[in-house]
């Protein structure tokens, strides 16, 4: 699999996509914006080490794009990606693990050990193996995913449009949409698609805006639909069913009716304190009709189905102007990317880590940049890691800090602390010659905000 085949991204993401990292250790931190590395390796492709399902002590391969959320009991689940799994060359993976914070250990769940896997629509079945779906996680706790990139229930490979809850104590199930790779959208259901933006409403309301997938005509691009799962079904709320559609940004910080993003995909995404949606960036189209990396900044209230345009860029490929570290500034602002690792505060603050995109020097590749953004004051603040791409991980002694990266697995667990596994990342750098290629990890990290 090649992003540059499947998502038919820019040139500015044409990467190999070598994989990599093993082994295991466990740890936590308490210092407060303090990177540790928690287990997991440092050198490419490594397999995973399953050991038996439900005995603790596993370790997953390397993978990006994987599914995730967190139980209130501080664990951590991982289900799927593109990545390795026991044995063999990489593909999409249908693996479900879980890590134990306080133990430090990882457990296999369920799922197979090798790649490629077919969905089991029965009762009892499970979802087969994907990457880049599309997750929200109810107030149970319970993990919803829909559709991805993977292997539908005949074994063919393409877009998916499946929804499936898991809890934990019952496992998979699937709640409908087309067990049948590739479908287009329709007026009462979204289309298969991979990397859309998702939120969960106060009411426990799933919502999913655009992706990489199949519009109305039946033709695959960046999609710019907004779609909301609520009584058991989909419902339209709003944007365009046809691939490519552009945005209208009207005036920052002033909401308005039409006022809406560009079609897009692999966006970071969040829910505010207030219920409020937040959208950044993504890969997609810009204000002059041009596709790239985005640095737009987007709010989306449920409450009255406005968008806002918060700031950020209207155009693609914007620099990073990152100001000094640790200093909010109005001036402040992330360049433009796609596939970010994000995560909320327990102040209700943003957070955003890498993706693919522009740093301060206007090279796009993968980056290590930690962001903060406050909702009160509606500034950024450039909180650690390089304002140049293709940062290296330091893995020990001083300055600890994950390598630059994009499409990594990531959760906040219920004492805060913001965590995040694998993804495409720059490899450790050697004593002597150059640094790894960018390749997939299978390392783990977490910090206290």
């Amino acid at each position: 699999m090649t992003m540059l085949r499947r998502l038919a991204l820019s040139a500015t993401l044409c990467l190999p996509l070598a994989l990599l990292g093993c082994g295991g250790s466990s740890g936590t931190t308490t210092a407060t914006n303090v990177w540790s590395f928690v287990g997991g390796g440092t050198t490419p492709s490594a397999l995973g080490s399953y050991g038996s399902v439900g005995v603790a002590g596993g370790q997953p391969g390397a993978r990006m794009l994987a599914a995730t959320w967190a139980d209130g009991s501080g664990r951590l689940w991982m289900f799927g990606g593109n990545g390795y799994a026991a044995s063999g060359a990489p593909g999409d993976l249908s693996d479900l693990w879980r890590y134990d914070t306080a133990s430090g250990q990882w457990t296999w769940i369920s799922g197979a050990n090798t790649t490629g896997t077919q969905g089991n629509y029965a009762a009892g079945g499970a979802p087969g193996a994907r990457d880049a779906a599309q997750t929200w996680t109810d107030g149970a706790g319970n993990l919803w995913m829909y559709g991805g990139h993977g292997v539908d229930g005949s074994g063919t490979t393409g877009m998916l449009g499946d929804l499936w809850k898991y809890s934990s104590g019952a496992g998979w199930t699937s709640l409908g949409g087309s067990p049948s790779a590739n479908n287009a959208t329709t007026a009462t259901a979204p289309g298969s698609r991979e990397a859309a933006a998702t939120w969960v409403d106060s009411a426990g309301n799933l919502w999913m805006f655009g992706g990489n997938g199949y519009d109305s005509n039946g033709a695959q691009g960046a999609l710019g639909d907004l779609w909301e799962y609520t009584g058991g079904g989909w419902v339209l709320k709003g944007g365009s069913t046809v691939k490519s559609a552009p945005g209208s940004w009207g005036t920052v910080g002033q909401a308005a009716a039409g006022v809406v993003p560009s079609a897009r995909y692999g966006a970071a995404a969040w829910v505010d304190a207030s219920g409020r949606f937040w959208l950044f960036g993504g890969y997609g189209v810009d204000s002059a009709g041009t596709f790239g990396e985005l640095a737009d900044l987007w709010m989306f209230d449920p409450t009255t189905s406005l968008w806002t345009w918060m700031g950020g860029a209207s155009t693609a490929q914007a620099v990073g102007s990152y100001g000094s570290v640790g200093l909010p500034a109005s001036t402040n602002a992330p360049g433009a990317r796609a596939f970010s690792t994000t995560w909320r505060d327990t102040s209700g603050n943003l957070w955003m880590f890498g993706g693919f995109g522009l740093d301060a020097y206007g090279v796009a590749a993968p980056l290590n940049d930690l962001w903060e953004y406050s909702v009160s004051t509606a500034t950024w603040i450039w909180v650690s890691g390089s304002s140049a791409a293709n940062a290296a991980g330091v893995y020990s002694g001083t300055g600890v800090a994950p390598g630059a990266r994009y499409g990594a697995a990531g959760w906040a667990d219920s004492s805060g602390r913001q965590w995040f596994f694998g993804g495409t990342a720059m490899g450790t750098a050697p004593s002597t010659g150059p640094n790894q290629p960018t390749s997939l990890f299978n390392d783990l990290w977490n910090r206290t905000p």
